[in-house]
Order: C-alpha cells, then sequence, then structure tokens
C-alpha cells in the first residue's frame, strides 16, 4: 500500500497515517467491494492548509446487499499535492457492517 499512497503524503505522515485504523478494511476475511461517491473537498477560507471533506462510501457484501455510509474529514495539507496529516469519523459503522 506504500507504494500507492505514500506519494501523496509528506515525509512522515504517511508512517502515522499507516499507524492508525487507516488500512483496517484492507485486512477482512470477509469478501465485499467499497466504492466512494458525493466526495466534496473545501478549503478553508483563513487557514489555507485545512481541507475538510465529506464523501460517501457504498458497502457491498458478497450477497450483493448494498448500504451507503457518510464519512466526514478533515486534512492538513502543508505542501501543494502533499497530505500532512489526515483524519474521517464514523467509520466505526462501515467496520461494524463488514465484521458481520
Amino acid at each position: 500500500m506504500s507504494n500507492t499512497y505514500a506519494p501523496y503524503f509528506t515525509e512522515n505522515a504517511y508512517e502515522t497515517f499507516s499507524n492508525t485504523d487507516a488500512f483496517i478494511y484492507s485486512y477482512s476475511d470477509q469478501e465485499y467491494k467499497l466504492n466512494t461517491s458525493e466526495i466534496e473537498i473545501t478549503q478553508n477560507e483563513i487557514e489555507k492548509t485545512l481541507y475538510t471533506s465529506t464523501f460517501q462510501v457504498m458497502y457491498e457484501n458478497e450477497s450483493r446487499e448494498t448500504e451507503t455510509f457518510d464519512f466526514k474529514g478533515e486534512a492538513i495539507v502543508p505542501v501543494e499535492g502533499k497530505i500532512g496529516k489526515i483524519q474521517f469519523n464514523d467509520q466505526e459503522r462501515l467496520l461494524e457492517k463488514i465484521r458481520e
């Protein structure tokens, strides 16, 4: 995953991010698909390095049943094109669904 995601982070930020629950979805024994949609990213008008986002994640289990989950997030982008810190909330509901 490092080859895919690390280039989008500042030097130490990817390591910090990967030590969170960021990739927990990748380690499930369940068969499922995740797709994102309705992605909106807004730059803070006062603090130009701060961005907020909202997006939806559609979960599809192996029986092809789907459910959509709403996420919100914040990111600090201190250098153009490089994430210094990123976090998302409301992951617990999706994780519970994956673990069923």
